[in-house]
């Protein structure tokens, strides 16, 4: 009767860790597909430019040349501002759909956008 339990736990203990395995893929799977593809900038609250977040780069604005913003492993962040607190600079990289990072001094909000699905379809109307 003993040996019977214990090929129960082993057989229980192999379930258990496929299933922790299946949901550890699944999750970076998720994460991985609710990254952003794209960040909207705004200047004085009008959208001045939007990014691709695929490829790594780093630049200034024109219309806020003390600025400058690094894309990098498809997240974004401010690098440099001119601003006296810079505490744009140490918010750190923005990654997810709806985050914002801010330079309130400058007026200068970065934004990420959800990506958009490769269905071709823009909107569907009910």
């Amino acid at each position: 009767m003993h040996g019977g339990r214990k090929l129960a736990a082993k057989t229980d203990a192999v379930l258990i860790g496929a299933i922790l395995a299946a949901a550890v893929c699944a999750l970076g799977f998720l994460n991985r597909q609710e990254s952003g593809g794209s960040c909207e900038i705004l200047v004085e609250n009008r959208a001045v430019q939007t990014i691709s977040l695929r490829k790594d780069a780093m630049f200034t604005l024109p219309e806020r040349p003390g600025i400058v913003l690094q894309v990098k492993d498809h997240a974004i962040a401010f690098r440099e501002s001119d601003c006296p607190d810079k505490i744009c600079v140490h918010t750190g990289t923005i990654s997810r759909p709806g985050q914002m990072a801010a330079c309130l001094p400058n007026q200068t909000v970065i934004r990420i956008r959800r990506a958009a699905p490769d269905n071709g379809v823009d909107t569907v109307a009910g």
